[in-house]
């Protein structure tokens, strides 16, 4: 497939990484000062960076086929450039939840759309994603709980 994550200590501590969803052929470190420690997602999709002793420290990792896509900043903001001219669907995902927001547009050449979504956080989609995060994970056979 060929995307690469790596995975760097800039800090004085030292990191077990590990790509939930991803075969990992063996326990990673990324230690401080050292060099990166690659994960390699085995396609497109959604996964959970995780560090086997920090079991608090969880990223989403999104993994495109292209490079068309954009994360918010803080005011919920985003700038995606390079769509090419003609039809797109935009799409917007709250992790959190897993809702999705979609719309088809038309981009034309020369022009800046400004389009508003909308994604309404729903503490109880909240708390059903999350229970099938973990199942999917127990029946996965992977665990965000440290290794013994």
């Amino acid at each position: 497939f060929g995307k690469t994550i790596d995975i760097v200590s800039k800090d004085a501590e030292g990191y077990v990484p590990n790509l939930l969803g991803a075969r990992m052929q063996a326990q990673l470190l990324a230690l401080p000062g050292g060099a990166p420690s690659t994960v390699y997602p085995p396609q497109p999709g959604h996964y959970v960076l995780t560090d086997d002793i920090k079991v608090f420290m969880l990223a989403d990792v999104f993994v495109l086929k292209y490079s068309t896509h954009d994360v918010t900043n803080l005011d919920g903001r985003c700038e995606i450039k390079g769509i090419p001219v003609g039809k797109a669907r935009i799409s917007a995902l709250l992790p959190s939840t897993q809702v999705v927001v979609e719309k088809d547009i038309e981009i034309k050449a020369g022009e800046t759309l400004e389009l508003p979504l909308e994604l309404r956080f729903d503490a109880k989609a909240q708390a059903a994603a999350a229970a099938a995060a973990a199942a999917s994970a127990s029946a996965a056979g992977t665990s965000a709980a440290p290794k013994r």
